[in-house]
């Protein structure tokens, strides 16, 4: 943990010597480079020191957000742990179980992915509530980026006409789709 803001404090030196460097120079006091050299170094490892800081915060501060909730970082760990049959053909998203909207006789988009064998997310309950709304919604973004980088056929359970613009999870899985241009297919299986 600490190694990072010595890494930032590091680079932000160094950065900030350089900088002071060329002002010395692009300001004709090559008298004083030396001066303005450790000046730089000095800005520049306080700057560092500072972003290091907010650095470790984000990565450390919650078990399971980081600066980047889509990347490497423990959201996209999150997302890859609770994908169900990653192995699948097709990625399949929908309301957890309601009977408003389906799409063919499946009340649930789990029940229509493992009969059509398709890729699906479900995160435990418990994990829901330890990470909260907001950082739960970061987890399924987290998810839909990663099926979308196989390039694989999205198809939903339950209208997305119906859902799409609302509130709830499945409106929200739209929405990104919607976004990103990526057609949503209704379940034909």
């Amino acid at each position: 943990m600490f190694l990072y803001i010595a890494l930032f404090v590091v680079i932000g030196a160094i950065a900030g010597g350089i900088a002071g460097g060329i002002r010395a120079l692009a300001t004709g006091n090559k008298d004083k480079l030396w001066e303005y050299v450790k000046a730089g170094m000095m800005i520049g490892a306080a700057i560092g020191a500072a972003a290091g800081v907010l650095y470790v915060y984000c990565q450390y501060s919650s078990p399971y957000l980081s600066l980047d909730p889509v990347g490497n970082g423990k959201t996209a760990r999150l997302a890859h742990k609770y994908t169900h049959n990653r192995s699948g053909g097709k990625i399949v998203i929908g309301r957890w179980n309601d009977t408003k909207g389906m799409n063919g006789k499946y009340t649930s988009y789990i029940d229509a992915a493992k009969a059509g064998k398709g890729t699906y997310f479900e995160m435990p309950t418990k994990v829901y509530n330890e990470i909260g709304d907001k950082a739960a919604l970061q987890v399924n973004e987290a998810f839909l980026r990663q099926q979308a980088a196989r390039e694989l056929s999205f198809y939903a359970s339950h209208s997305v006409d119906m859902f799409r613009g609302t509130g709830v999870t499945f409106g929200f899985e739209i929405g990104k789709l919607d976004g990103w241009g990526i057609t949503i297919n209704p379940i034909d299986w």
